[in-house]
């Protein structure tokens, strides 16, 4: 083996002994970089928060800590946007408490992915991203990359958002089983599925139609694509692209209800495509990085998002920013400081990594070491502090531990900028290697509804349909 890259140096050099500002999520959100911080510049950081969030919370004394307001809002969406709103324009408060504790403004600031600024409280940003690119996270002009850098996609059309011109869009591109449509992003970038409605009946198109006629100018309407949600992630560093394994996202489908929108509810490493379609996966990781860095010079990490079907990876969506399925790779490396080294290449610093290293080392340590878990905004609950509860998984069931049963893993509800947050986190050795968390994550979130009362619903998982019977 050769010379191990020297990562934390590089890292070290970045900072050059100035105080850190960690900013961009709940308390509980950045207490995971205090460390890192802590070592790579040699002091203790500024926590600039927004709200208190849920888990485990920063040890006492380890930061200096600002709590900002949360935005409170009634969507995920809504609320990050509020969230950002108030990290450019900060309260006087926050402004005055930044600036006893770095009178001199010579530190700089961790930014959230989302924030597309160059300075918060007078101070500059390591990380964020630029206008340009934010403004590719838009679903209805995501075909146009897909057909840019050669990747196979579904059919679609991307109308006006009147019910005419959606409906008979629908009825264009329907394959049988209903038509999925997705919002621009006239009010600022959308995710979580917020902006995506499944339409199968004229009852849910007029209901579509009312939500985007309000929200939106245009809408790309195609084909529900059946098979397992999963993203593909790609790193984009000078010298090259480093390819990732798959993720699976876990898009459950409620039962029983008129409800059009999907759940979002978590993500895994523990599931495994076949072979062949995850080197194919890659493949679209590496044509759409290498579109990104022609076209907007782009660098640092991405998603693109899609469904395993029948016919192989269709790609849905691109998130042109830090994502969480990239956290999910990287749990095999916790001494790994994977944020900051992805901050540093989107700021233009070394990182004292090249993208073949990169690439080698969290796909062995991804494979290696398997993590998935559940996580849902539960808007009508608004609970003052994280509630956490044992369980036991068989199979993919899930209940509550009793008193004398050795834990499988946490239930938790705490709180967040949306009421609540919802957690599910088993044990990695519960979950069969290659196998799909969707249904676990069902059985989670519906242990939740009869201890906290999130009236989440009855979830169907999407099905494997990829491989006779989902197995191989």
């Amino acid at each position: 083996m050769g010379r191990q890259p020297d990562v934390h140096g590089a890292l070290r050099r970045m900072f050059a002994g100035r105080p850190v500002v960690i900013s961009g999520g709940p308390l509980a959100g950045l207490a995971r970089l205090v460390p890192d911080v802590t070592d790579l510049s040699g002091q203790r950081p500024f926590l600039l928060a927004n709200g208190v969030g849920t888990g485990a919370l920063p040890e006492p004394g380890a930061a200096t800590v600002h709590v900002l307001p949360d935005g409170a809002a009634d969507s995920l969406v809504r609320s990050v946007h509020l969230q950002l709103d108030i990290l450019a324009n900060l309260p006087a408060d926050a402004l005055a408490a930044l600036d006893a504790w770095d009178p001199e403004r010579q530190a700089v600031v961790l930014a959230s992915p989302f924030f597309t600024g160059n300075w918060i409280g007078g101070r500059p940003l390591i990380g964020g991203r630029r206008p340009e690119w934010e403004a590719l996270e838009d679903k209805t002009i995501a075909d146009a990359l897909w057909d840019a850098a050669g990747v196979p996609r579904a059919t679609a059309r991307v109308v006006a958002s009147t019910y005419d011109d959606m409906t008979a869009a629908a009825r264009d591109v329907d394959q049988g089983l209903g038509t999925v449509w997705s919002g621009d992003v006239r009010e600022g970038f959308n995710g979580g599925g917020e902006y995506v409605r499944w339409v199968r009946d004229d009852r849910q198109a007029r209901d579509a139609s009312a939500f985007f006629t309000a929200h939106c100018d245009r809408v790309r309407v195609m084909p529900f694509l059946d098979g397992v949600p999963c993203s593909i992630h790609g790193v984009v560093f000078p010298d090259g692209v480093a390819a990732l394994r798959p993720v699976e996202m876990v898009t459950l489908r409620r039962i029983g209800a008129a409800s059009n929108q999907f759940v979002y509810g978590g993500m895994s490493t523990h599931w495994d495509p076949p072979d062949a379609d995850r080197e194919a996966m890659r493949d679209v990781a590496r044509r759409v990085a290498t579109r990104l860095a022609e076209q907007v010079g782009y660098r640092g990490g991405f998603s693109v998002d899609g469904v395993l079907t029948a016919d192989g990876f269709l790609p849905t969506e691109l998130n042109p920013r830090f994502s969480g399925g990239l956290g999910a790779i990287a749990k095999g490396l916790p001494d790994f400081p994977l944020h900051l080294v992805l901050d540093a290449l989107i700021s233009g610093y070394d990182t004292g990594l090249t993208a073949a290293q990169f690439e080698t080392m969290l796909i062995e340590s991804a494979d290696a070491h398997r993590w998935g878990g559940g996580g849902l905004m539960v808007p009508d609950l608004h609970p003052a502090e994280t509630d956490e509860r044992a369980i036991i998984v068989s199979d993919n069931d899930v209940r509550l531990a009793r008193d004398e049963e050795p834990s499988h893993g946490a239930l938790m509800l705490g709180p967040s900028a949306v009421g609540a947050y919802l957690r599910f986190e088993p044990h990695a050795d519960r979950v069969l290697p290659g196998r799909s968390i969707a249904p676990m994550v069902a059985s989670a979130f519906a242990v939740a509804d009869q201890t906290w009362g999130t009236e989440i619903g009855r979830l169907q998982p999407a099905r494997d349909v990829r491989t006779v019977g989902g197995e191989r």
